[in-house]
């Protein structure tokens, strides 16, 4: 996947919340400001990353989202 046209992420910034484009194994290949925020990182440092390495996602016991509602697997 390429990155999008510049429009689209200029689009995307302006989203209040946080977009993320994910491949079909699961590699992060778009990631708009707001969604690094999230993750207290930023966009380049997520590119190309796991998306459930580079957001670790829990319930309010502490139980990974991803067991229950990983997609790829």
């Amino acid at each position: 996947m390429r990155n999008p046209p510049p429009q689209v992420g200029a689009l995307a910034e302006l989203l209040p919340d946080g977009l993320l484009v994910v491949d079909h194994v699961g590699l992060i290949k778009f990631v708009s400001t707001r969604a690094a925020q999230l993750v207290e990182s930023y966009p380049d440092a997520l590119m190309d990353r796991p998306v459930r390495e580079a957001f670790p996602l829990h319930d309010n016991e502490g139980r990974s989202w991803w067991d229950y509602a990983d997609p790829w697997h």
